[in-house]
């Protein structure tokens, strides 16, 4: 959603000059059980873009493949603590 903002700012001259600048806000869209359960079915280990871009061109997912990426590695901290980086496994 874009939204426009009107700031006032004072010229030289004492006319006052509108500027309309672009704010670009986006909302965060909360992960559902299902679509959980579908991303740790598919993978086991923290994968790369491409196999992600892979797997989004094949199911219904309406995500980003960094939302994928940053899902499953949040997940992994959650479940191993800061040392999963190199072993990303699902439980």
């Amino acid at each position: 959603m874009h939204v426009l903002c009107s700031c006032a700012k004072q010229t030289q001259k004492g006319r006052t000059a509108e500027r309309y600048t672009k704010h670009t806000q986006k909302g965060k869209k909360p992960w559902s059980t299902a679509e959980k359960d579908f991303v740790r079915m598919h993978f086991k280990r923290l994968p790369e873009k491409s196999s992600i871009e892979q797997f989004l061109a094949e199911s219904k997912l309406n995500r980003s493949w960094k939302n994928v990426k940053d899902h499953i590695r949040n997940q992994c901290i959650l479940q191993q603590g800061d040392n999963a980086f190199g072993r990303c496994l699902w439980k």
